[in-house]
């Protein structure tokens, strides 16, 4: 098991598990407990998990919090989305790295701005709602996130044509969309550079990561993306 070093009281702890996900620490001290996040700052992980074990061979995805305020009624509802490069399960790390996004991006990604908001760079990005075998990991693992977002799986479209992950609003019950709102609005943060908080993570074993596989491409999906 991994050693953290807390230096708020400069003690040592062993822990469950401790996962470096960006700035951030994200430790979950028992078995079946809340995963905790720390700033790097503050918590050191200072004995990794053993070379050979099953934690040590695992992918872990952040999730960040992205702020959206309903489209009825306004209330904030707090989206746990992943932010992956499109073509593959590799997660995006801030700062976001827009050169290569930018060397990565599709023909479809290099026009959409022009078709649809002129004040927005379109890249090629995975989000929460594109991908069903990582939206299912996302929902088992964080049901606490999922049920605060009220996200549940819309087992029929007409829109996507496949079951999606997608949040409620709390207040008023309608649903908030699936891929075009979060990709439009994850879009907009990475355009201007903004940092968002990490919540929670993705624990993928390296065994399943072919068998998931990137998801649906916004090449696939640009269609469906809003016009504003």
């Amino acid at each position: 098991m991994p050693i953290i070093f807390d230096n708020t009281d400069s003690s040592n702890k062993e822990v469950f598990s401790a996962k470096r996900v960006g700035n951030k620490v994200l430790v979950r001290f028992t078995n079946n407990g809340k995963e905790y996040s720390y700033s790097d700052q503050r918590i050191k992980v200072i004995k990794e998990a053993d070379s050979g074990s099953a934690e040590a061979d695992n992918l872990v995805i952040p999730l960040y919090a992205l702020d959206h305020n309903c489209w009825k009624c306004g209330y904030s509802i707090q989206i746990p989305t992943y932010i992956n490069y499109e073509s593959h399960l590799e997660p995006l790390k801030f700062p976001w790295d827009r050169v290569r996004l930018n060397k990565e991006k599709s023909d479809t990604e290099q026009l959409l701005h022009v078709f649809t908001d002129a004040g927005i760079e379109y890249y090629p990005v995975s989000v929460v709602g594109q991908n069903p075998g990582l939206d299912q990991l996302l929902a088992e693992q964080n049901p606490v996130l999922v049920d605060k977002a009220k996200m549940r799986k819309r087992e029929t479209s007409r829109m996507p044509g496949y079951p999606y992950l997608a949040a409620h609003c709390p207040r008023c019950k309608v649903v908030q969309g699936w891929f075009p709102s979060v990709y439009y609005q994850i879009n907009r943060v990475i355009s201007v550079d903004e940092e968002l908080p990490i919540v929670g993570s993705v624990e993928l074993k390296r065994d399943s990561i072919n068998s998931i596989g990137p998801g649906n491409t916004v090449e696939e999906l640009w269609s469906y993306i809003p016009t504003s």
